[in-house]
């Protein structure tokens, strides 16, 4: 691999860690589905 000068150690990961996150929340949603969210502001 060639070096690019804007190659960024911290950027990479920040990618990185989105991709996984995005697989983990995927396969929760593939295996669960998907369940509608509100808020109502009422707390417990």
């Amino acid at each position: 691999m060639i070096a690019d000068p804007g190659y960024d150690d911290k950027k990479l990961y920040e990618y990185r860690n989105m991709f996984v996150a995005e697989r983990i929340l995927s396969s929760i949603v593939n295996e669960y589905g998907e369940h509608p969210v509100t808020t109502d502001g009422d707390g417990p």
